[in-house]
């Protein structure tokens, strides 16, 4: 049997668990346990979620950071980035999508403008969470958050963005494994059906589209 369970999911827009069993009594179980399930992961998922925009929003707070002066602004989010290994980069662009502060150097421009989520941090001025991606500088896959920046006037000037390592987020979940039932597998999309996460077996999936019956059945 498999047992498809959603919960809310302000990071990715949906998550998606499914737990296969064979015996009639784990599967009961597992039915019984589904609320539980749910709220276990959903709850990881808020906390990080929350830790992602206070820090944003601190940093956008921070002179610093809010001068956009690339080499001062370069050092200090380079210092903060040894202290949060899960990020992969902070750093971040005027509102034409171009780096104007990263922790790590950046010698070619990234094309960021055209990205929809990019789009909606500059006009709605709202903290946002984009998809799936491949890290320009590092190649490493990461999930990419963002905060803009708001003058005095209301408008947006910068937007800032931490980027997690997402083979982090995989291997973070193997603490939330050993609270689920044997069988459990656990996969985590982005709007796009691509797998932003997955226990067990990461490598093989996490970039790649998820199975069609199952984004069907998410998105």
């Amino acid at each position: 049997m498999l047992l498809v369970i959603l919960a809310a999911a302000p990071i990715y827009g949906m998550m998606l668990y499914t737990i296969t069993q064979q015996h009639h009594s784990q599967i009961v179980s597992i039915e019984e346990g589904s609320d539980r399930l749910a709220g276990l992961v959903a709850s990881e998922e808020e906390q990080l979620l929350v830790t992602t925009y206070e820090l944003l929003k601190t940093l956008a707070a921070v002179p610093v950071v809010q001068s956009g002066e690339s080499i001062s602004c370069g050092n200090f989010l380079g210092s903060l980035l040894e202290e949060n290994p899960h990020y992969v980069n902070l750093g971040g662009f005027d509102i034409q999508g171009n780096v104007v502060c990263s922790a790590l150097p950046v010698t070619n421009p990234i094309p960021i403008a055209d990205y929809a989520w990019f789009k909606h941090a500059v006009q709605s001025g709202e903290f946002t969470v984009g998809e799936y991606q491949v890290s320009p500088l590092t190649g490493k896959d990461i999930l990419r958050f963002n905060y803009p920046i708001v003058d005095e006037s209301g408008q947006v000037t910068r937007v800032l963005f931490a980027a997690m390592d997402l083979s982090w987020l995989s291997q973070h979940e193997i603490d939330i494994m050993q609270q689920l039932p044997v069988g459990t597998t656990l996969t985590k999309i982005d709007r796009n059906g691509i797998v932003l996460s997955r226990q067990p077996y990461p490598e093989k999936w996490v970039g790649n589209p998820a199975p069609q019956p199952l984004v069907d059945e998410v998105l």
